[in-house]
């Protein structure tokens, strides 16, 4: 397996890309959510890229993109810039992982990944 992936906003250009990396659509119309819209990503695409403010408002996105075999990467988890609901980089984190998402967008790698180690540590 590839550990780059391309990702785009541009439906057409990331759907045209003659490439074997894979391919993840950065959500930019609400159209893209619909049933018909994640199967046509799903036609081109390993997953979807959403703004972690609408896991946190739906995670049934989670779901409906899964069930489509999609994986849905969240963006972008900041220490500086934490959603309303939370009071931490850890509380958003929390959510994400309970919400099923498979990766995430970063502007601080080393803080996610210890996080994400404590909370695999914690589940064994």
């Amino acid at each position: 397996e590839w550990p780059i992936r391309v990702q785009s906003f541009d439906a057409e250009a990331l759907a045209a890309l003659d490439t074997e990396l894979p391919r993840v659509q950065l959500i930019a119309r609400p159209d893209q959510l619909t049933p018909a819209g994640l199967n046509r990503i799903a036609t081109y695409a390993i997953g979807i890229g959403v703004p972690k403010e609408l896991v946190f408002q739906d995670s049934a996105v989670v779901g409906q993109a899964h069930d489509r075999g999609l994986e849905v990467h969240a963006y972008t988890l900041r220490a500086d810039r934490l959603d309303a609901a939370f009071d931490s980089l850890a509380g958003e984190v929390a959510a994400l992982m309970e919400a099923g998402v498979d990766a995430v967008f970063t502007d601080h790698p080393d803080q996610v990944l210890a996080l994400v180690a404590r909370s695999c540590d914690t589940a064994r």
